[in-house]
């Protein structure tokens, strides 16, 4: 599945590929079709959409009836997706500077502000940051706050995806995805165990490729 690319709310990793910066955050696939044909073989392994917002939102969903699996994830948990996730997209949805200077210094990469619209199809992870404590109305936080917020653990970081299903371990309960493609990310980032993903399929009687 081929996926559309808004280049200038990209996240490029530390760690990517020179070919893959210049396909994923200029604009000179557009301007030249031989680097486009290149870009093309350069990016048809990447499936999955990961999207930075500071919300979550029901208008967010694509279908009236889906359950989404939100965990709870720590700032190493996404430097592994960010950097170690090869069949990724990473995008920003973030709407403040703040957040997003904040992001950028936790993560080491830069993360543009880009306020727009997102959806949560089955191939697509959130990563949502959000502040625990209620703000007075209309509170707009500086990247100072912000920060004395995350040192008092007042900031926590989630992922949101279209579930298949859960599983029961002894250290919770764990949410598969609907799409292979997304449980092969959170696969090799460690967020999902492949013991936790060989269970569910062991003792899920009516798993099927359609859910």
């Amino acid at each position: 599945m081929k996926l559309s690319i808004e280049r200038k709310c990209v996240i490029v990793p530390e760690n990517v590929h020179a070919w893959e910066e210049i396909c994923l955050a200029t604009e000179e696939p557009e301007k030249n079709p031989e680097i486009a044909k290149i870009c093309e073989e350069e990016l048809s392994e990447k499936t999955v959409r990961v999207i930075f917002t500071n919300a979550f939102s029901p208008s967010m969903l694509t279908e009236k009836s889906v359950a989404v699996a939100f965990r709870e994830v720590t700032l190493s948990e996404i430097y592994e997706l960010l950097n170690y996730c090869p069949n990724c997209i990473f995008e920003s949805a973030i709407g403040h500077e703040s957040t997003a200077k904040l992001l950028s210094e936790l993560l080491k990469v830069k993360v543009p502000v880009c306020r727009r619209s997102i959806q949560l199809t089955e191939n697509t992870i959130l990563v949502i940051v959000t502040v625990t404590e209620r703000l007075p109305e209309g509170k707009v936080l500086s990247r100072e706050e912000l920060e004395q917020l995350l040192m008092q653990g007042k900031v926590r970081f989630y992922i949101a995806y279209v579930a298949r299903g859960v599983v029961k371990t002894v250290l919770g309960t764990r949410a598969i995805a609907r799409s292979e493609e997304v449980n092969r990310a959170l696969l090799r980032t460690g967020i999902l165990t492949y013991y936790e993903y060989e269970k569910y399929y062991r003792y899920c009687t009516e798993c099927s490729e359609e859910y």
